[in-house]
């Protein structure tokens, strides 16, 4: 139930995000909103590293485990979701959409895992 609340609340974040910029006249939403989503994700994952890293000693053996996933695995996912964002950006097919959403759904739950291994 917990970890259940913490991944609605970072998509209510997440969502709140989009409802509180204002999107220029002509701009792609799934553009925007991804590269918000993006940015917060890596903002949620790289405060958790630090976090970990500077508390190693003191915090629990399942933290510095998800903290270690989280360094090999986000970094690619997220390279190859600004990858797929740039795609998109220049072919904006529903294929390189769904790509880009797959990935970035990805990212997103590692962020959530993220603030759930605090």
């Amino acid at each position: 139930m917990k970890s259940l609340l913490k991944f609605l609340l970072l998509i209510a974040l997440i969502a709140n995000l989009g409802c509180q910029s204002t999107i220029a006249p002509g701009a792609d939403p799934v553009i925007v909103t991804t590269q918000q989503v993006l940015e917060v994700s890596l903002g949620t994952v790289d405060k958790f590293l630090k976090f970990e890293y500077a508390n190693r000693s003191k915090v629990s053996p399942g933290v510095s485990e998800a903290a270690e996933q989280l360094r090999k695995e986000f970094p690619p996912a997220f390279r190859l979701a600004r990858g797929l964002l740039t795609t998109y950006k220049q072919s904006r097919t529903p294929e390189n959409k769904k790509l880009l959403d797959d990935y970035v759904l990805m990212v997103k739950r590692m962020a959530v895992k993220a603030q759930e291994a605090k």
